[in-house]
């Protein structure tokens, strides 16, 4: 890890924050999802079933009120109208039942459908009696019919009512199931939620705090100072002293204190070498004095002896002449003592 580039740390980090944050908002919408689908479930399967049973029922209460008006009619006409109602209402009891009818999948709502089913049958059975028997004219007859709508049509009524509230009461509970499931769903999702969220904090200050140290363990400190020392060193200022951390033996601020002693050193060799320098100039300028002295001494020395040779050179002349004389006239006196 240590080894890590900057550009590596910082592409890691934010991949890993990156796919954490697509970790939970990916974990957030299947779990909506799901939440949504208990919530569409419940509508559309028990919700309904409830709307329809309870509609049915409504129906059947509407299907018991026309009677009683078509037993209490005085005319003909009164006894059509009521019993047009109830025949109204039960058409639209059966639309109620039928709509119903696919939302009850489970085994035990197909067999409390066949129960509710074999149930209005025998009050259909119950209900068409009664409208003959409320047709009829007479005193008797119209008593007859009300007794027969208290006891045998009443039963099957009740009956009818009693399955349709058991549709309802199954829907509830299944409602009831979905809104459970749904609250598990909310509750394991927050918990996960919080989890992932706490967990995604904790990873993404980790990170911080990892690039950050490994940042300022490469930089020996904080950027800022690390460009004034640079700052300064490009000016020519030697003498701050670079401030690192103990032991810290590779950082750049380090390196720069190296670099920065090392050019101390190297400019005091420079001064001390120029000093040396200037101390041999100025040795070899008084050589060169000395030499260009002794050089006149003996350029004049050199013209003393040249004018001595050539005075040596004449006396040898002479010298050579007067032999040459003398050699002259001892011929003479030689040939003049032969004769």
């Amino acid at each position: 890890m240590k080894t890590l580039t900057v550009r590596t740390r910082l592409l890691a980090s934010f991949l890993i924050v990156a796919l954490l944050g697509a970790l939970v908002a990916g974990i957030a919408v299947f779990n909506m999802a799901k939440m949504n689908d208990q919530a569409v479930s419940a509508y559309q399967h028990d919700l309904k079933g409830i709307s329809h049973s309870k509609e049915a029922n409504i129906k059947l209460i509407t299907i018991g009120r026309a009677m009683r008006g078509e037993l209490l009619a005085s005319t003909a006409q009164q006894k059509k109208s009521f019993s047009d109602q109830a025949d109204s209402a039960q058409a639209s009891m059966h639309e109620q039942l039928n709509a119903a009818r696919p939302l009850f999948v489970t085994p035990g709502g197909i067999a409390l459908f066949a129960e509710v089913d074999q149930t209005v049958a025998q009050f259909e059975t119950q209900l068409a009696q009664l409208h003959k028997m409320a047709q009829l004219e007479g005193a008797e007859a119209k008593q007859t019919a009300i007794d027969f709508a208290l006891t045998g049509y009443a039963a099957k009524a009740n009956a009818v009512d009693a399955k349709l509230t058991e549709l309802g009461k199954q829907k509830e509970a299944a409602a009831a199931l979905a809104e459970a499931g749904a609250g598990r769903i909310y509750s394991n999702s927050r918990t996960l939620m919080i989890v992932l969220v706490l967990g995604s904090l904790a990873a993404s200050i980790g990170l911080g705090l990892w690039i950050t140290r490994g940042l300022t363990r490469q930089l020996g400190g904080e950027p800022g100072y690390a460009v004034d020392m640079a700052a300064a060193i490009a000016a020519g200022e030697l003498s701050r002293t670079i401030t690192t951390r103990p032991g810290d033996t590779s950082s750049l601020l380090f390196a720069m204190e190296a670099m920065r002693a090392s050019l101390v050193n190297i400019v005091r060799q420079v001064r001390e070498g120029t000093d040396t320098i200037a101390t041999a100039s100025s040795q070899i300028a008084a050589g060169n004095l000395d030499l260009s002295s002794r050089t006149e001494q003996q350029a004049s020395s050199l013209e003393e002896t040249a004018s001595s040779m050539e005075e040596l050179t004449s006396t040898v002349k002479q010298n050579a002449d007067n032999a040459h004389q003398a050699n002259t006239l001892a011929a003479s006196a030689s040939a003049v003592a032969l004769k």
